[in-house]
């Protein structure tokens, strides 16, 4: 018989049979007798050695009620096709419906040299009476997201991104066809995303034009 310390020290140790001894653990609790100090539970799964960076990481996860386990397949047919042979592109009546800034604002990406992630975005561009519109910009996941859909109802559960030791994660918890492939912005690539413009004036906010999809 072992008993297990949970992490939260709030909480009452568990009695069960299987000895694992130095590893984190996930076990559930099936009873508590009136005349025993401690309640019993069952084995579910290891989460790795204590200690141990890759179950360090797990125990944090599920002590936070993170899911990263892979998207179903019902979810990724969900997902736009992007390919060598059937590359992905904002289509023409999407260009049509959505303000296009390429050709009259300077843009660039805010995120840092070496990010996997480039979704955040700022533009600029001087208005006729002299005073800058500034615009900024993240990337409209949304627009691949069909609603009450497969990946809508996954999405309510783990719709963020977790910047944790392994850089995997990230990609795990949004999927990476969209993470990579249609989220980013790329320099020679249309994208989907969503706009805030702001009229300034000797660095003054004077309004808030607009937003957008764009």
């Amino acid at each position: 018989m072992l008993q297990i310390g949970p992490l939260n020290p709030a909480l009452v140790h568990i009695v069960f049979f299987p000895s694992v001894q130095d590893f984190r653990v996930v076990v559930r609790i099936d009873s508590w007798e009136t005349t025993s100090v401690y309640p019993n539970g069952h084995f579910v799964r290891v989460l790795g050695r204590i200690g141990d960076l890759e179950g360090e990481i797990a125990t944090i996860l599920v002590e936070n009620s993170i899911n990263v386990v892979p998207f179903s397949e019902a979810q990724m047919c969900e997902m736009p096709v992007n390919t060598a042979e059937n590359p992905w592109k904002v289509s023409p009546k999407e260009e049509q419906e959505r303000r296009d800034l390429r050709s009259t604002h300077l843009v660039f990406s805010i995120d840092p040299k070496g990010c996997e992630d480039v979704d955040d975005a700022l533009s600029v561009r001087t208005l006729n009476n002299g005073n800058l519109e500034l615009g900024v910009h993240i990337a409209d996941v949304t627009h691949f997201v069909a609603p009450n859909s497969y990946i809508d109802v996954e999405a309510r559960t783990r719709a963020t991104t977790y910047y944790l030791a392994d850089p995997q994660l990230a990609q795990e918890v949004k999927g990476k066809v969209i993470e990579e492939e249609h989220q980013e912005y790329r320099q020679t690539k249309g994208r989907s995303l969503y706009t805030l413009l702001e009229e300034i004036r000797d660095l003054a906010l004077l309004d808030v034009s607009d937003s957008y999809a764009m």
